[in-house]
């Protein structure tokens, strides 16, 4: 029992998918190839097309260089929409727009499943609007992904401690596991731990009133353990296949989670991160707050799992804060337990009061003021994409690097050796790339890790070589390896320079003057 009527909207279950699909593709799918990569795009496009172009799936690399930052799973996803749709703009961000979407209807699957379908239709609708998640589900980024993974687990768990989940939950959790770790490692954790925690105090709580809830949840129970299981030993497996692959190599370039946790400086991020979360997730992070309040005044109307969702939203922001988070952007996996809290309000509260037909007229009104947000913020995150500032498009300075080296009588074979802007744009590199293909130069990024100390590789046999060094004050590059101011010239032969966001660079030819090492095992 939900502990409240389920209203049945006038809509089969099919008619409101296809509405959120369509709310949905006007979010996230229109104008999604408009302007080039930016930020860290970059960092898991570069991976995804590299195994698309014939590198092996269990290596993931950046221009030649072992990468484990982050787990395989978008590195996956994009080059396997390179291998459908090709290398793109569009395809590699669609894998984040599907994603998106695909959350969306989850939050609508199992908010009908509770709620009945007007319910389920607003827990749809509103997470495909819910602001925050706009930018991640259009953007080539891991976090739309992840949320997926993290949204299917989630609401298993709730399914399956509530006492409605059998077989499916299990699987469904398994899947989402999957996700969410093969997306972001652990960064959702806190999120699924924090609903297995509200769904055992909630269930628990009702075993007095109600003995058929004691055996839900221990059938429950039984099922997330079996999906536990089996999603610990797929990603043992694969833990297993990436291991051997060479994700042990010293030179492999990795980060560690502990990265983002306590950090004596950043204590006052770690302080705001309770109220800056229930900020950032507006208006939807309103909801929760409401169920926990209405619950705690013994309003009969809060279903078991609108209790869930609400306290293992609370729980998860709380255990973020306490692992020393400081970044409200990394809490933004616990706000899609928001919207089918939403969907309850509109089934529980509001529906009662106004008729199914006027809860749908309020729907389709708060659609309509959201979208057009939506439209608004689609305008200026592009136009920030296109133009010159922090947030714009290293595609510009990709063009003019190759047109550079062109001019300069470069032909054939150009690798172009660099590791500050790999870590800053990576993208200049890719519409380098792109742009001298046209123009009949078989450019090749080579990222070498710790350039500035370790000095330039000997790349004998490559072609051509030249270095892009960071000129901007976050790097040391020039400096060290050239010794001059940046702005001058003498000497050194600049072929061209260049700027991505704040990030400046220079395009010098490889000789003598620089600092010259073997390469590994030579």
């Amino acid at each position: 029992m939900t502990g409240h009527a389920s209203p049945r909207g006038r809509s089969g279950p099919w008619g409101h998918a296809a509405l959120i699909v369509g709310v949905c593709a006007a979010v996230y799918w229109v104008g999604l190839g408009y302007a080039g990569f930016s930020m860290s795009e970059g960092h898991r496009v570069a991976p995804g097309w590299e195994m698309a172009r014939g590198g092996t799936w269990w290596t993931t690399t950046m221009f030649g260089q072992a990468y484990y930052r982050k787990p395989p799973g978008m590195a996956w996803a994009v080059a396997a929409s390179a291998e459908m749709f090709g290398e793109s703009e569009y395809a590699a961000r669609g894998v984040s727009a599907l994603s998106a979407t695909l959350t969306a209807l989850v939050a609508w699957w199992f908010g009908r499943r509770w709620f009945g379908a007007i319910g389920g239709l607003a827990a749809g609708l509103a997470s495909g609007l819910t602001p925050v998640l706009w930018e991640p589900g259009r953007s080539a980024e891991i976090e739309a992904l992840h949320h997926l993974g993290v949204a299917a687990a989630s609401f298993a768990v709730i399914d399956a401690l509530a006492g409605r989940g059998r077989w499916s939950a299990g699987a469904m959790l398994a899947a989402g596991l999957l996700v969410m770790v093969l997306a972001k490692g652990p960064a959702g954790v806190p999120v699924v731990a924090g609903v297995v925690v509200a769904g055992v105090i909630v269930a628990g709580a009702r075993r007095g009133v109600d003995d058929r809830s004691a055996g839900g949840m221990r059938a429950g129970l039984v099922w997330i353990g079996l999906g536990l299981v089996a999603a610990v030993g797929v990603l043992g497996l694969v833990a297993a296949r990436f291991l051997g692959g060479g994700v042990s190599d010293g030179g492999a370039v990795t980060q560690s989670p502990g990265e983002f946790l306590w950090d004596r400086g950043r204590l006052w991020g770690v302080a705001w991160l309770i109220p800056g979360a229930l900020a950032m997730g507006l208006p939807w992070t309103v909801a929760p707050a409401w169920a926990l309040w209405a619950w705690r005044r013994g309003d009969a109307r809060v279903s078991i799992e609108a209790k869930m969702l609400s306290l293992g939203f609370a729980l998860g922001v709380v255990v973020y804060t306490a692992l020393g988070v400081s970044n409200t952007r990394y809490v933004m996996p616990a706000v899609v337990l928001c919207a089918p809290v939403a969907g309850w309000i509109v089934a529980a509260v509001l529906t009662p009061g106004v008729g199914v037909a006027g809860a749908g007229r309020w729907l389709r009104l708060g659609a309509l003021v959201m979208l057009a947000g939506a439209a608004g913020h689609h305008v200026w995150q592009e136009s920030l994409r296109g133009g010159t500032g922090g947030r714009g498009s290293g595609k510009p300075a990709g063009v003019q690097m190759a047109e550079a080296l062109s001019a300069a009588g470069y032909t054939g074979r150009v690798v172009v050796v660099a590791d500050g802007l790999v870590e800053a744009r990576p993208e200049v590199l890719l519409y380098a790339r792109r742009r001298g293909a046209e123009l009949g130069l078989e450019i090749v990024p080579r990222w070498v890790p710790g350039l500035s100390a370790r000095g330039v590789p000997a790349l004998e046999g490559e072609g051509a070589v030249v270095l892009a060094l960071r000129t901007d004050a976050g790097s040391d590059e020039w400096s060290r390896l050239v010794g001059e101011d940046a702005d001058s010239s003498v000497g050194v032969g600049v072929i061209s320079r260049g700027r991505a966001g704040s990030y400046t660079f220079t395009l010098v030819p490889q000789t003598t003057h620089f600092n010259i090492r073997p390469t590994p095992g030579d």
